[in-house]
């Protein structure tokens, strides 16, 4: 049997633009920082078991748009 070696890229941050890199920045520290998944697919579930419940609003909070400061309150 032969190891394969799976490599996934995850995306350049720039939070102050998008607002979905502060949920991806808790999914990778809750699921992905740190740990070895068996293969991508497991990762893929369990992040997807992470993110698709999260109701309207908290994945709003998460992602810092209901902060006071969020850079398009403004506009």
């Amino acid at each position: 049997m032969e190891l394969g070696i799976e490599l996934v890229w995850l995306p350049k941050q720039w939070p102050e633009l998008n607002a979905m890199d502060h949920v991806w920045k808790e999914l990778k520290r809750l699921i992905a920082a740190n740990r070895q998944a068996a293969s991508i697919d497991d990762l893929a579930q369990e992040s997807a078991e992470w993110v698709l419940p999260l109701r309207p609003r908290e994945a709003r909070r998460k992602a810092g748009i209901l902060s006071p400061t969020f850079w398009l309150r403004g506009l």
